[in-house]
């Protein structure tokens, strides 16, 4: 038997929702309702500063997040 597939979303960072991992879950229950099962969550930051830093979060680069059940797996 095969594993389903994971349901894919992509957050974006920029206010007034700024990228903070642990409040990904709960922005991720918001759009899905259920978090049963494989989430994984591409997080993109649109608007870098110079130094190629995010301007809202400071992260340097996107990453995808994966939930298991609600959880980072």
């Amino acid at each position: 038997m095969s594993e389903a597939a994971p349901r894919r979303l992509v957050f974006v960072c920029r206010p007034p929702r700024e990228f903070v991992a642990w409040e990904l879950a709960a922005w991720a229950a918001e759009e899905l309702g259920d978090l049963a099962g494989v989430v994984e969550v591409e997080v993109r930051h649109p608007d870098p500063e110079m130094d190629g830093s995010c301007r809202w979060c400071g992260a340097r680069r996107g990453e995808v997040v994966r939930l298991v059940d609600g959880r980072f797996a």
